[in-house]
């Protein structure tokens, strides 16, 4: 790709919150919980390398979903964000290691 001067775009999991949070018809309150999961997760260890932001997205909606109480499945989140129910699991239990929960 640098031969043809293109750049890859990089799209964090942050990104993919507002993405999954319109495309579920969630509130603005469900997606700023996500949001907040995230941010407080990083900084206190949770270590995001190799680890897909459509999983760790996903697994921050369906946590502010529960939270908000506007509750969507593990199914129909996963299916949207294109990542198998295992991995929105294993993500929503690293969120619920690391992150205060609102």
């Amino acid at each position: 790709l640098p031969h043809l001067n293109l750049k890859v775009q990089h799209f964090t999991a942050d990104r993919y919150v507002d993405k999954f949070n319109d495309d579920l018809g969630l509130s603005m309150q469900v997606r700023n919980i996500a949001v907040k999961l995230i941010k407080s997760a990083k900084e206190n260890g949770f270590n995001t390398a190799g680890k897909d932001p459509k999983g760790i997205a996903a697994a921050a909606i369906y946590l502010g979903s529960k939270i908000a109480n506007e509750n969507r499945t593990q199914k129909e989140i996963s299916k949207l964000a294109m990542v198998t129910e295992v991995t929105l699991r294993m993500r929503v239990k690293d969120l619920m290691k690391y992150a205060k929960v609102p």
